[in-house]
């Protein structure tokens, strides 16, 4: 099998995209399952994953397991990504709230499309390319199971913890891992929280014949909700593979039914796509029980990534809920 432009185009949006973003991405003798670099979460995309601080929301499944220790409802969610012409990704998440907690469970699949597959051809004439020939497309994906839970330890402090394990295919060859995230989130006061988080601690992925660690990476944060509708959040993030980085996310909101997001991510290696590498944006609106976010983030000449969700709250609070958890929300 030979790999054509298309595919050769896909490998480089993922190299880039795990540039700005912080979880590395599949490369021989590196680090695997590049998906893992894209938080599906239109929420801490727009804010440019500076969310680990963030609590009392479904996207705490993507963000912080910690987050989920302050669920005040049931909520399902729909979340759709599209990257490139073909490569689009869907996730389903579900949190739930406990007496002292919450738990949440997610999947998520991203598709890779249109790779033709090829094979040389030792009757055809010329030289080079020309002796391949297309008998079909590969098939490609991406896919995760995950499993958190979120507990608070006392009346400021909560942390959370999740199990992952995902897979990744090309073609008739496939790499599976089992991956831990563990998280805290600790209140200050009423405005300000801080925040840490390691994610992606696993076995060693095998993928074809190479063996590369899972993509660890460590983050701190610090949050401040100045305003009632006006709320920010640093974050910093250490990978062993690459240099420090940082980023940085605000979320402006309207009578908590309009949302709006953007923040920027730094990194020292970034590669030059623009002025507008590294910024991302977004908007969020909620209807009573009903919700829907959006993020854009672009990405110079290979395009720009857009994710979506929907979500829907259900069940009211659990009778602990309001006293225990809205002071830290």
């Amino acid at each position: 099998m030979r790999f054509d432009n298309n595919i050769i185009k896909k490998i480089l949006f993922l190299s880039v995209f795990t540039l700005l973003f912080p979880r590395p991405s599949f490369s021989a003798g590196g680090e695997s399952l590049s998906f893992l670099s894209m938080n599906p979460s239109p929420i801490s995309a727009a804010m440019a994953e500076a969310t680990v601080a963030r609590v009392g929301e479904s996207q705490s499944v993507f963000s912080n397991p910690a987050g989920l220790a302050h669920t005040v409802s049931r909520e399902v969610s729909v979340l759709h990504t599209t990257h490139l012409d073909d490569m689009t990704a869907q996730s389903l998440s579900y949190t739930s709230p406990t007496p002292k907690g919450g738990w949440g469970a997610a999947v998520s699949y991203m598709s890779i499309g249109g790779i033709a597959h090829t094979e040389f051809d030792p009757s055809a004439t010329g030289t080079g390319s020309t002796r391949y020939v297309e008998s079909g497309e590969v098939d490609a994906g991406d896919q995760m199971l995950s499993l958190s839970w979120g507990q608070r330890l006392t009346y400021n402090m909560a942390w959370g913890a999740s199990v992952k394990v995902a897979q990744e295919v090309l073609d008739d060859e496939s790499a599976v891992c089992v991956l831990g995230d563990a998280g805290v989130v600790y209140r200050v006061d009423h405005q300000w929280r801080v925040g840490g988080l390691i994610r992606n601690v696993g076995t060693p992925v095998k993928f074809i014949s190479e063996s590369s660690p899972s993509p660890t990476e460590v983050r701190a944060a610090v949050y401040c909700k100045s305003r009632n509708w006006f709320q920010w959040e640093l974050d910093g993030y250490l990978r062993p593979s690459s240099d420090p980085g940082g980023s940085f996310g605000v979320e402006m909101s309207w009578r908590k039914n309009a949302f709006l997001r953007a923040g920027y991510v730094y990194r020292s290696e970034d590669p030059d796509l623009g002025a507008a590498t590294g910024v991302t944006a977004g908007v969020g609106f909620r209807l009573g029980l009903l919700g829907m976010d959006y993020a854009f983030i672009p990405l110079g000449d290979l395009g720009i990534s857009h994710r979506i969700s929907m979500g829907w709250r259900f069940g009211g609070e659990t009778p602990s809920s309001s006293a225990a958890r809205r002071p830290t929300i």
